[in-house]
């Protein structure tokens, strides 16, 4: 009696988030701290999958910033 043997792969998708607790310096632009905080998170995340199989980062499509000063008036 022969079995039929089935087999399929799967595609997911998955988002994540991170968060980084960072500082930047007073002179820092908005652009940067988005440029940066966006490559920083990239990395911190795929230094975490360095050794899965099958998984990368596809694409980072969004950063949200929080933006505090600590200047005294």
């Amino acid at each position: 009696m022969s079995r039929d043997r089935q087999t399929a792969t799967v595609r997911v998708r998955v988002m994540v988030e991170v968060t980084l607790n960072a500082r930047w310096g007073s002179d820092c632009t908005i652009g940067q701290v988005h440029d940066q905080g966006t490559r920083e998170a990239v990395a911190h995340v795929q230094g975490r999958l360095a050794t899965a199989t099958g998984v990368r980062v596809l694409e980072a499509t969004a950063c949200d910033m929080v933006v505090r000063s600590e200047d005294k008036p």
